[in-house]
């Protein structure tokens, strides 16, 4: 009497091809530094790219609503005394982890206050097809006047910017790390049509008096 051959099941075929591509990615990482394993190598891609030294992660979240491969978005908020950097970074099946957008602040002379912003489509848009994206923005960036209690967004949106928003944050909310305190602030756009800029930030002190305000993405 033969014995019978036993089939793989589904789940272990794609358990066997999850490995196999995970071992790939392990070969091709260590021979040509490419096909990242983590996502935390991203931020070292940056560091070399940037040439300012070692970024220090100050905030690293895992934000599944970004519209990315495989649900996997990730954000990143670096810095060190020369720069300041909102990277964020995405995992694909075939290229491992990799960046999705990138937005640096350098430091400057005299400057207490720097401000940026990065935005993703949403992965949880259209009610029907056709229909206009949400929009996920990441307002960023470092404080360095003591003075500075409350910071004062102003965005806008639309196809000639003609809608405007204001977001607050309060330094109660924001990070330290090292000797600089740093905000990152999330927000999300319903049914943008056309684009969205980060006009300027205002930052007050605690009787509501203007310390700075700068431009954009400064």
């Amino acid at each position: 009497m033969s014995k019978q051959t036993k089939l793989p099941t589904r789940r272990k075929i794609v358990r066997n091809r999850i490995i196999a591509a995970l071992v790939m990615l392990f070969l091709t990482n260590w021979v040509y530094r490419t096909g990242h394993l983590f996502p935390t190598q991203v931020v070292g891609d940056w560091e070399e790219r940037i040439g300012a030294g070692k970024l220090e992660t100050v905030k690293w979240k895992f934000d599944p609503e970004i519209d990315a491969s495989l649900l996997s978005g990730q954000i990143f908020l670096v810095g060190n005394p020369y720069v300041t950097a909102l990277v964020g970074a995405d995992f694909d099946l075939t290229q491992g982890w990799r960046s999705n957008g990138w937005e640096l602040l350098p430091t400057r002379d005299g400057q207490t206050l720097y401000a940026g912003a990065e935005h993703y489509h949403s992965a949880f848009p259209r009610r029907e097809p056709g229909e206009p994206w949400n929009e996920i923005l990441y307002l960023f960036g470092r404080v360095d006047d003591p003075d500075i209690q409350r910071l004062e967004f102003e965005i806008r949106s639309g196809s000639d910017l003609a809608n405007v928003s204001y977001l607050t944050s309060i330094r109660d909310d924001w990070m330290t790390e090292g000797e600089y305190t740093y905000f990152l602030v999330r927000w999300e756009i319903e049914d943008l049509q056309g684009r969205m800029d980060l006009q300027q930030t205002t930052a007050y002190d605690a009787a509501g008096n203007v310390v700075a305000t700068v431009p954009g993405d400064t």
